[in-house]
């Protein structure tokens, strides 16, 4: 006997199953999801897609006035000249060793909150000191580095200066234009940030644990610390292998250009003139001159090439070691 065409649309699990057609009919079907989201794609095409456009400036002696189609090729020139710049080699080994500083002290940090916090049995306090830690990411670069300036300031206003005279004698320390202080200075206040923001994707993953986990450690003998180790930390690999993945693949700009650049002045430029910091300079021209948008655009063509690499390599990396991949 054959089927009727409802029977034919419920599936084995018992729920509809929704007959599917043409595009302009599953497009009039489902019009209110596209237009939700509709926005959001907009947002995207307008500042990731198009302004790709750009990239054809790197093989340019762009002009303003030509546009991009009608300005002088000159091919790889652009990249030949920042390879061969005394400068090169400095700002490259400034923008790794910065974004590795902050990526080897900062990265473990968020983890190793998310497991205090969740050991913290209060409920209200845990929730208190949450907040208080989220708060720093929502401040501004010129006000973190305002309090850093006011907080390492030589005079007497200065309460580091004050604090290391009273318990030492020590002589006032000029930090802010000392280049051995620039990296310490960048990477403390990038953890004091970050840390609340980047633990809560942690407690999220922590609190969809199943707690019958907990109950098979705890009977097999496991405290609270074992529990963490055998239970929560396991849980949290996914969350860390996805997290690090997006670290390592911005290695090469995973610094903030307005910090470095409201941090750094003319006696630590050797340590704080990081590649996008340079470029930013050379490529607009705040110091004067002529602006060079081409040879800043190659510059940041190369270094979103590196950043692609790494990102594949990661990815790799982590799917062979962690079996967890983005892609």
């Amino acid at each position: 006997m054959q089927e009727s065409p409802a029977a034919s649309s419920v599936r084995a699990d018992g729920i509809a199953a929704r007959p599917t057609g043409t595009f302009l009919s599953d497009l009039k079907a489902d019009r209110y999801l596209y237009l939700l989201v509709a926005p959001a794609v907009v947002v995207v095409v307008l500042f990731n897609y198009l302004p790709m456009i750009g990239v054809v400036m790197a093989f340019q002696d762009y002009s303003p006035v030509r546009g991009f189609f009608r300005s002088r090729w000159v091919g790889l020139e652009h990249f030949i000249d920042f390879f061969s710049a005394p400068s090169a080699v400095r700002v490259i080994r400034n923008s790794v060793l910065l974004s590795l500083y902050q990526l080897l002290w900062s990265f473990p940090v968020p983890i190793l909150f998310a497991l205090v916090l969740n050991e913290v049995l209060n409920r209200s306090c845990r929730k208190l000191v949450q907040t208080v830690s989220m708060l720093p990411y929502f401040l501004s670069n010129a006000i973190v580095v305002g309090m850093v300036m006011l907080l390492l300031t030589p005079d007497e206003n200065g309460a580091v200066n004050a604090l290391r005279a009273l318990l030492f004698g020590a002589e006032p320390e000029y930090f802010m234009i000392d280049p051995g202080w620039f990296r310490p200075i960048y990477v403390t206040t990038h953890i004091w940030q970050t840390t609340g923001f980047v633990a809560v994707f942690y407690i999220a993953t922590i609190a969809g644990i199943n707690p019958e986990l907990y109950e098979a450690a705890t009977i097999d003998g496991a405290g609270r610390f074992g529990c963490m180790r055998h239970v929560t930390l396991p849980s949290l690999m996914p969350a860390i292998a996805v997290l690090l993945i997006f670290n390592v693949g911005s290695l090469m700009n995973g610094t903030s250009t307005e910090k470095v650049l409201l941090l750094q002045n003319p006696l630590t430029y050797e340590v704080s003139m990081t590649i996008e910091t340079y470029t930013y300079r050379r490529g607009l021209a705040i110091d004067g001159g002529i602006p060079q948008y081409s040879y800043g655009a190659a510059v940041g063509f190369w270094q979103t090439a590196v950043n692609v690499l790494l990102l594949l390599g990661a990815n790799a990396a982590s799917g062979r070691f962690f079996g967890k991949r983005i892609f």
